[in-house]
């Protein structure tokens, strides 16, 4: 017949020991051993433990009664267990269905996230397109605009340099050249980055010589006839003065009151306050036009070559 903890008041002792066994993380202490369990202990050294304990049951041969305190006290644990997991089962289950409800709120978020993201997307390509398209358009409306005032610029000098041609064509060099000199200092320097403007900028002081070239000849030609004149006024010049000489003196024969007069030679003071009114220049019988020496006084004055043309008419008249 098995021995129990009732008959036997060592065992009673042992398993009352077993009830107030002290269990923690590390430990497990009763009936004067204790039991020291660590993890830097590998499982040879922890088990090297239970080697007192073990044989002490032996010696006494008390396994029996060991085992059932020990399945009393397994019970009495596994009680607590049960007891402490009822208590928190209701909030363990509220808790794992509020996770859950968090989860496919979750996943409901991700999806509606990755909707946002996608259309997000969609827009920010259409508008990057859209930033590309108008910024293109705004370098063309650039180009245009520069290309716009480039031509106007470049009508106004075509314009001037055509009006040059138009004053040169109706000989009038005076005007020809202040064009050419507005252009050259004013218009031109706005579009020298042109070939065209270039070549103009060449062909002015071209212009301005050849202007001044056709003047000179225009001049001498004048002269020349002015030379071919100059004897038809010399003859004119010489009737006339016959014709005043006959005349002052039929006058002071004619006319006593004049005859006292007669010795005063034609041109004197006297004749020419008595006759005064009743002649008239030979200027007026001859047409001489003056405009080719003016016109060429005042291109040379212009050009700033007074001097040459003061030298070039002393040789011609010569």
């Amino acid at each position: 017949m098995p021995t129990t903890a009732a008959d036997d008041p060592e065992l009673g002792r042992l398993a009352s020991s077993l009830e107030k066994t002290s269990v923690n993380e590390t430990s497990v202490s009763a009936s004067g051993f204790e039991l020291t369990f660590s993890a830097t202990l590998d499982d040879a050294e922890n088990l090297e433990q239970l080697g007192p304990v073990i044989k002490h049951i032996t010696q006494t041969g008390k396994q029996t009664v060991f085992l059932d305190a020990l399945d009393a006290l397994i019970r009495k644990k596994d009680g607590e267990i049960e007891r402490m997991c009822n208590s928190h089962y209701q909030e363990f289950v509220h808790a794992v269905d509020q996770l859950l409800k968090v989860r496919q709120g979750s996943v409901e978020l991700k999806r509606k996230l990755a909707d946002v993201n996608q259309a997000l997307q969609s827009r920010g390509a259409r508008w990057a397109e859209k930033k590309r398209e108008l910024t293109n358009a705004r370098k063309v409306q650039q180009n245009v605009d520069d290309a716009i005032e480039a031509l106007q610029s470049c009508l106004v000098v075509l314009e001037s340099a055509n009006k040059v041609n138009d004053q040169l064509e109706k000989k009038r060099y005076y005007a020809a050249l202040k064009i050419l000199d507005s252009l050259e200092s004013d218009r031109l320097g706005e579009t020298i980055q042109y070939t065209f403007t270039k070549m103009l900028v060449q062909s002015v002081p071209v212009m301005q010589n050849t202007i001044k070239s056709t003047v000179t000849v225009e001049l001498k030609e004048w002269l020349a006839r002015v030379r071919e004149i100059s004897r038809e006024i010399g003859l004119l010049a010489m009737q006339r003065m016959q014709e005043r000489q006959e005349r002052w003196r039929s006058k002071t024969t004619e006319n006593p009151k004049l005859k006292n007069l007669q010795h005063h030679q034609v041109n004197s003071a006297i004749e020419m306050v008595v006759n005064e009114g009743l002649e008239t220049s030979i200027l007026d019988e001859v047409n001489i036009d003056f405009e080719p020496l003016y016109k060429c006084i005042h291109v040379h004055d212009t050009l700033g070559k007074r001097n040459e043309f003061k030298t070039s008419y002393s040789e011609d008249r010569r």
